[in-house]
């Protein structure tokens, strides 16, 4: 069910976005993009998300750096963190600042679905609870 579900991608790489658009689309009703965690990061101030998907390795601001700073302004969506180089250090400190789940390079559609149709669902109920709480 896709009703008033927001997702964020954020990727470098165009082409991967537009891939990753086309295969989540079913899921989502609003769908934005950012090419940097910077350019993310900015979009989270002026949008509500329910989910985030985000690449790893980026210029200006990579997807841990991202992430962390999103934490530090209390912001608690669920982020899927996309990796094409499994590195140990960096699923430890993501798991830290509470990454919902990864997923590496390649993946298949039916493991995006379902791990962004959780994350999804989590962000939608957190952002009802905070809705109802303001």
């Amino acid at each position: 069910m896709t009703a008033n579900k927001r997702i964020l991608i954020v990727d470098d790489e165009a082409d991967l976005r537009e891939v990753l658009e086309m295969q989540i689309q079913p899921l989502a009703s609003q769908i934005s993009h950012a090419s940097n965690g910077k350019e993310a990061l900015e979009l989270t101030t002026k949008q509500t998300f329910d989910a985030i998907l985000t690449d790893i390795n980026m210029p200006i601001m990579n997807g841990i750096e991202f992430l962390k700073s999103l934490r530090a302004n209390g912001n608690e969506t669920p982020v899927v963190i996309l990796t094409g180089h499994y590195d140990k250090e960096l699923v430890i400190q993501a798991l830290r600042l509470g990454a919902f789940e990864f997923l590496d390079k390649p993946w298949s559609e039916e493991n995006l679905a379902d791990v962004i149709g959780r994350a999804l669902e989590l962000g939608a109920e957190l952002n009802f609870r905070k809705s109802n709480v303001e």
